[in-house]
């Protein structure tokens, strides 16, 4: 009987302290140290890897803000361009528009002398407001 329950006592035994030299289930329970160290090495990569994207969004954004001045610049050098090409050609117009009264002014007192004065002092007249290119009378 003795052994019985000896027996018997060692496999009761067994049964309890078997869970206590178990391993744990993956993933439950504490976590030894290669897991550990396991750990480690993936917080420190992707830390590495927040800061290498965090300097890749610095970059982008230094270029896009580079970009977006050179569009600026460009943008205004358009606009001086166009003020300045309006300005020439309101310069232009306003140049021609005093040539055309200068001519009617000519053209005004050719109208008025043509009247006036006796028939040799007409002939004088016309015979002076030839154009020198023109040497023989039409």
């Amino acid at each position: 009987m003795n052994k019985k329950y000896l027996t018997l006592t060692c496999l009761a035994a067994a049964f309890v302290l078997n869970p206590l030299f178990a391993s744990p289930p993956e993933g439950k329970g504490k976590p030894d140290d290669a897991a550990m160290k396991k750990m480690e090495s993936q917080e420190k990569k992707a830390h590495s890897e927040m800061k290498k994207m965090e300097g890749d969004e610095a970059k982008m954004k230094k270029k896009a803000k580079s970009e977006e001045d050179e569009a600026e610049h460009m943008a205004e050098k358009s606009k001086e361009k166009s003020e300045k090409m309006a300005k020439e050609k309101m310069e232009k117009s306003e140049k021609m528009a005093k040539e055309k009264s200068d001519m009617s002014d000519k053209t005004e007192a050719m109208h008025k002398e043509a009247g006036k004065g006796s028939e040799t002092g007409q002939e004088m007249r016309e015979e002076h407001s030839r154009k020198w290119w023109k040497f023989w009378g039409e």
